[in-house]
């Protein structure tokens, strides 16, 4: 799931800014480079990169939410996934 300030906020406004903070996703949240790798039928490489920030934990208690530095979407991951990502930050 996708959650994105409106269209009509400004990314960087201090409407957009709450949102982070209250979903976790502050400078000091945890930060993660995920690099993978991607083979076609013709065994071509793609390898693609991206880095994201882990928030709180969603009100269900199903899953993080997460901001992934290209596009500054917020997400929701997994719980266990989550969970095994911030146990190699402790």
């Amino acid at each position: 799931m996708i959650r994105r300030p409106p269209r009509s906020t400004p990314l960087y406004s201090s409407a957009a800014s709450d949102v982070y903070k209250r979903q976790g996703l502050g400078p000091n949240a945890p930060y993660i480079d995920i690099k993978t790798v991607s083979l076609d039928s013709k065994g071509n490489r793609t390898i693609y990169n991206t880095s994201m920030s882990i928030g709180n934990i969603t009100e269900d208690k199903t899953g993080y939410y997460v901001v992934a530095k290209e596009t500054k979407d917020v997400i929701v991951v997994e719980k266990n996934w989550g969970d095994k990502t911030l146990s190699f930050f402790q």
